[in-house]
C-alpha cells in the first residue's frame, strides 16, 4: 500500500471517529481498539493527533573510534564497517589486556608485562584512531564503573613502564 494510500484511509478513518476526547495515546488506542485497522493507520493516528517523537538516527550518530582497515588485518576479517559485534571483539582483546598486565602486576612477572605491554602498544596504535592513552580513547562513558577503573589502572602501569 503506497504512503498516499495510506494517508486517505487514516484521513477516512479518522474523520469517521470522534477524535474529540482523545487527548493521549492511550485515549486513542481505545477508541480504536477493536476496529480493523493496520499498524500504520494506528501510528499515523498516533503521530496526527497526540505528535509522537520519531527519533532520528543520523542526529545521534557517534563517529568511530577504531580503525577499520587495521581491525581487518588484526582480526584477520573483511568487515565494511564496525558494528556491535565487531566492537565487542575489540573490547574483549581490550580487557583481556587489561586483565593480563593487572594480574602480571598482582604476581610481579616483570616478563609478561613486558610482553603484554609491547602487544598491547601495537594493538592500541593499530585498531584505535585516538592513541593518547586516557581513560576516554579505550572505553568510553557508557563503560561500567569497574572496567573505567581497571582501564585507569592499566593506563597507569603502561605509562610507568614506557
Amino acid at each position: 500500500m503506497s504512503n498516499l494510500k495510506t494517508i486517505s484511509k487514516v484521513s477516512k478513518v479518522s474523520k469517521a471517529l470522534d477524535l474529540s476526547n482523545v487527548k493521549t495515546s492511550e485515549d486513542l488506542l481505545q477508541l480504536v481498539d477493536g476496529k480493523e485497522l493496520t499498524n500504520d493507520q494506528i501510528f499515523a493516528l498516533l503521530e496526527d493527533k497526540v505528535k509522537v517523537k520519531v527519533k532520528n538516527s543520523v542526529k545521534g550518530k557517534r563517529e568511530s573510534i577504531y580503525n577499520l582497515e587495521a581491525f581487518n588485518k588484526f582480526f584477520k576479517l573483511e568487515r565494511t564497517k564496525i558494528d556491535s559485534s565487531e566492537r565487542e571483539l575489540i573490547r574483549k582483546k581490550r580487557n583481556f589486556f587489561v586483565n593480563s598486565l593487572l594480574l602480571a602486576v598482582q604476581t610481579k612477572n616483570e616478563v609478561n608485562k613486558k610482553v603484554i605491554i609491547k602487544e598491547f602498544n601495537i594493538f592500541y596504535k593499530d585498531i584505535y584512531l585516538n592513541n593518547d592513552y586516557t581513560v576516554n580513547s579505550l572505553a568510553k562513558k557508557n563503560s561500567d564503573s569497574e572496567t573505567l577503573i581497571k582501564v585507569q589502572l592499566f593506563l597507569q602501569i603502561i605509562k610507568l613502564n614506557k
